[in-house]
């Protein structure tokens, strides 16, 4: 004995329920595949802050070591190599102040970033983590320490001015007017 019968089943098919239970799962499926893209764009987003963090890290520990053996040498060459130590610390320091506007200027965002050492290809969805999550408490606590690092990087390029001798030349030039 057979519980669907012909006339059952075209009852099921003309009564468009297969219809709306296809366009629900459809509807499902897709929502499934924006939410994983979202999640991929996510994660994209937050390696490559990871890669800049490691890129920053790094150019700043060569900064202060070619600031001290600047300080002891008095060889331009590590002057030279710390200024350029710090224009990774500088691009980012641009992104991110262009990124705490209320409309940031996205080429000038994706020029720093690209001036800090991340790829091209990386900017835009750091550029976005950065501002769907900005007011997330983890985000921001990250940014605060950033915003110190800029604060302490900052300090670093006034002392090294300091350790110039064309900074001090320019010092004694001045005392010997007064």
């Amino acid at each position: 004995m057979s519980f669907l019968t012909e006339n059952s089943l075209s009852k099921i098919y003309s009564n468009k329920t297969v219809y709306i239970v296809i366009a629900f799962i459809t509807v499902i499926l897709v929502g499934l595949m924006l939410l994983g893209m979202f999640g991929m764009e996510t994660i994209s987003g937050l390696r490559s802050f990871v890669g800049a963090e490691g890129l920053w890290s790094k150019s700043q520990k060569s900064a202060v070591i070619n600031i001290f053996k600047y300080a002891s040498s008095h060889d331009e060459h590590h002057y030279e190599m710390f200024k350029k130590n710090l224009e990774v610390q500088a691009g980012h320091k641009q992104a991110r102040l262009e990124l705490e506007k209320e409309v940031p200027d996205l080429e000038r965002v994706y020029n720093g970033l690209i001036q800090g050492g991340n790829h091209h290809l990386d900017v835009e969805n750091m550029a976005l983590l950065f501002s769907w999550f900005r007011d997330f408490e983890h985000i921001d606590r990250a940014i605060k320490i950033w915003e110190q690092g800029d604060g302490q990087i900052a300090a670093l390029e006034i002392q090294a001015k300091k350790a110039s001798p064309i900074h001090f030349q320019k010092e004694v030039k001045f005392l010997k007017k007064i």
